[in-house]
């Protein structure tokens, strides 16, 4: 907050910084926004400022800033019982708050993680496809679509998503992750190594990228290879890419 506003606010006002994409992270009864911290694509597909805002300051007609008012919380409250992975509470809460406020790309991506999570891989396509209708691109969004194509069998479709993904953004390590976990289906080790070694280069701490890379020497009879890749897993933490992600 401003410092000429503090001493009028004190005691009134507590203040909580969040990213505009994970802005759900924390309960906030007023959110003020501003468009250089919102991503390009987001800005062109014009559903900023959403259909939460009160108040909007503007620039030769340009919105600069959005104040947004959050009375029930229900992105928050969804978000909250996918951390306990309370996927039901998830889904009803997610949805709700999407039918109220169609414009949430975060909340109908939080939605298609909780339906992947709730093995429902069917229901989470179309959230995902609204969240890239409002944020075009956004790779939360096509991980999530990714995962959901891949776990109905969609191995092609999946495979595309995933490239898109890193069309997006070319350090997008689980879509490398993903990509070579396809060849591996595929029956091509070679591509999924090259993959892997993509995934690697752009997170250098991706435990579950060395593990995939050692399983794949370990087939092809390489054990000098698989033995420096369970190593180098070994000195990482966490497990797998898992389920869940951010919003």
């Amino acid at each position: 907050m401003p410092k000429q506003l503090k001493e009028e606010y004190r005691g009134k006002v507590k203040v909580r910084y969040v990213r505009f994409d994970s802005r759900y992270s924390e309960p906030w009864d007023y959110g003020v926004f501003v468009s250089r911290f919102i991503k390009g694509r987001h800005l062109r597909a014009g559903s900023w400022p959403t259909s939460k805002t009160i108040h909007t300051i503007t620039a030769n007609g340009v919105p600069l800033a959005a104040i947004e008012h959050d009375t029930a919380k229900l992105a928050y409250k969804g978000n909250e019982a996918l951390k306990v992975k309370n996927w039901d509470q998830a889904i009803a809460d997610l949805s709700e708050e999407t039918r109220r406020y169609p414009d949430n790309e975060v909340a109908w991506m939080s939605l298609a993680n909780a339906y992947i999570n709730a093995r429902n891989a069917a229901a989470a396509v179309a959230p995902t496809n609204e969240a890239l209708k409002l944020s075009p691109e956004t790779t939360t969004a096509l991980y999530y679509l990714g995962l959901a194509q891949l776990n109905l069998g969609d191995k092609a479709g999946a495979m595309g998503t995933f490239e898109r993904g890193i069309k997006a953004d070319k350090d997008f390590y689980l879509a490398h992750y993903y990509i070579a976990y396809i060849h591996t289906q595929n029956n091509q080790p070679s591509e999924a190594l090259q993959a892997l070694q993509k995934a690697i280069t752009a997170e250098p701490s991706f435990k579950a990228a060395y593990e995939l890379a050692a399983n794949i020497y370990q087939q092809q009879g390489d054990e000098a290879n698989a033995q420096r890749f369970f190593e180098a897993a070994s000195r990482r933490g966490g497990g797998g890419p898992g389920w869940s992600g951010g919003g």
